[in-house]
């Protein structure tokens, strides 16, 4: 907070630029977010760790829908994504997003891509509105069926089953730009790894 404040002082004056040269990294993004909250936006040279990049954030939303059994707060998470359904449709499927959210507050019902299936049935009266949400959630279901498949139990099929979902949730927009590349790289280097030791095995 008190580098924040010497960079704020300094700034005041007209035509005066202010440099924070760290190599604790931590340190560098704290100071920027001191100085979000007044409104200074910093050019971090350093760049955004990859993990917090669109790209990044997508493929971890997915890995929480399998983690939590498609819990209401992660299957909304995943499908809000700015990432999903870019273009013309994103509009109608945020409606339905927003429709979903409505029909899955309050306590849980169940776990897995049955459970908000009943729930729609359950908290929605018959009628055009219910087909309707019903009908939209199949299809999205049916693209997040293999999630729920617990027959993937090495690690490297389960990321190449993410990486499929995601670029089909997003029409290959993840893949795009620096962001999407390096971890187009990130990936292709874990798969060059032999990473069976952290396979799924029985008890």
């Amino acid at each position: 907070r008190a580098i924040a404040m010497l960079v704020r002082h300094a700034l005041e004056t007209p035509e005066k630029r202010v440099a924070l040269v760290s190599p604790d990294r931590e340190l560098a993004v704290r100071v920027a977010a001191q100085l979000r909250r007044w409104d200074i936006l910093v050019d971090d040279s350093a760049g955004r760790p990859l993990l917090q990049t669109p790209p990044a954030t997508l493929l971890l939303s997915l890995a929480d829908l399998i983690a939590d059994d498609f819990g209401p707060v992660s299957l909304l998470a995943a499908l809000k994504h700015p990432l999903v359904m870019p273009g013309e449709a994103r509009l109608d499927w945020l409606e339905n997003v927003r429709k979903l959210d409505l029909k899955l507050r309050g306590p849980r019902i169940g776990i897995g891509l049955s459970a908000i299936y009943d729930a729609i049935l359950a908290q929605t009266k018959e009628g055009p509105e219910r087909d309707e949400l019903r009908d939209w959630w199949s299809g999205v279901a049916s693209r997040l069926v293999s999630l729920s498949d617990g027959a993937a139990t090495k690690l490297q099929s389960r990321l190449e089953m993410l990486a499929s979902i995601a670029t089909e949730l997003s029409g290959g927009a993840m893949w795009k730009g620096e962001a999407g590349r390096q971890l187009a790289r990130a990936l292709e280097t874990l798969n060059e790894q032999d990473l069976s030791s952290l396979d799924d095995v029985d008890d």
